[in-house]
């Protein structure tokens, strides 16, 4: 599978794996994605959010224009590359070019979808964008090989041969240690090469859809001030102090605010258009669809549609 993997795009944005081996996959990382641990990386994002919110005050003079994107992007990156590797934010720092790669190829995959010629490989592969693509993926790739290689060592290191892996996996709090210590079905583990195309694949494809979901709804948020302050209000009746400590509890509460965000990802969805290839052929609405066609689903289209969501979508 590591070869078929590595001759894959980088992103399943632009290619997605067979469906056995789609199903295949799911099956064997899905327990690494749990509630559990998604509420153990609040801090996290706590600490860097407000990172971020103390770095944006200082330009808060009412003259300075900012690009909100450019600073949640760089957040949810950081939040989105400590939570799967586990490692400190301050590497990130260390590394610009690595950030600067992660926009790279992210613009590259957003031509492919808009340009009808890059979608056909062969003639993607002439390019000009296509070495540009190739050059930030080989320096993501050493970053992150890197960290793979150093991690394995680390957990062959530290791991006692009498602990149960089920034990291990309930102390494991993050993406790249759980999917280190996974076992196939026929007892191997995933190679370096497999473990770094899922970490790329989620780090990439994560702090994108996440920094736009926030850019999206904080410009929302301008757009409509009556619904702003509803948010304000509901986030000072929840955190009326600065000793309420900020969890699962108390993110339980803001239902109002939760409402928000989910108004403006079905106004502005993450993903505005999917693809899909049939495996066999179908007959959809009446209409026959033979084998190994390309289907397109038009979310954002769909998500104002009169029909379902009234006059005023």
């Amino acid at each position: 599978m590591a070869g078929e993997i590595d001759g894959r795009s980088w992103l399943m944005i632009i290619e997605t794996l067979a469906g056995e081996k789609w199903r295949y996959l799911r099956r064997i990382l899905n327990p690494t994605f749990n509630t559990r641990m998604l509420n153990n990386f609040i801090p996290i994002m706590d600490s860097r959010t407000r990172r971020m919110v103390s770095r944006m005050a200082t330009l808060a003079d009412g003259r300075t224009d900012v690009d909100l994107l450019e600073y949640i992007g760089v957040c949810s990156l950081e939040i989105v590359f400590c939570t799967t590797m586990g490692r400190n934010a301050d590497e990130l720092r260390g590394k610009p070019e690595y950030m600067e790669c992660i926009k790279v190829v992210m613009e590259m995959v957003g031509r492919r979808i808009m340009n009808a010629n890059y979608m056909v490989n062969a003639l993607y592969r002439l390019t000009g964008a296509y070495k540009v693509e190739q050059k930030a993926r080989e320096v993501l790739k050493r970053f992150t090989k890197q960290i793979i290689y150093s991690r394995r060592e680390e957990l062959d290191k530290e791991q006692n041969v009498t602990v149960k892996d089920d034990e291990f996996h309930r102390r494991s709090l993050n993406f790249l240690d759980q999917i280190l210590m996974i076992r196939k079905d026929d007892g191997t583990g995933f190679t370096d090469q497999e473990v770094y195309y899922h970490l790329e694949t989620i780090i990439s494809a994560a702090s994108d859809t996440t920094a736009l979901t926030v850019a999206n709804t904080l410009l929302f948020l301008a757009m409509y001030p009556d619904i702003q302050n509803k948010v304000v209000s509901e986030l000072n009746e929840v955190f009326f102090s600065e000793v309420i400590e900020l969890n699962q509890d108390t993110l339980g509460q803001l239902r109002y605010t939760e409402q928000v965000i989910k108004e403006s990802l079905r106004l502005c969805p993450s993903a505005p258009v999917e693809a899909r290839q049939t495996s066999c052929e179908i007959t959809l609405d009446g209409v026959r669809i033979p084998k190994d066609q390309i289907l397109v689903a038009n979310f954002y289209t769909l998500h104002r549609r009169h029909d379902f969501w009234g006059p005023d979508p």
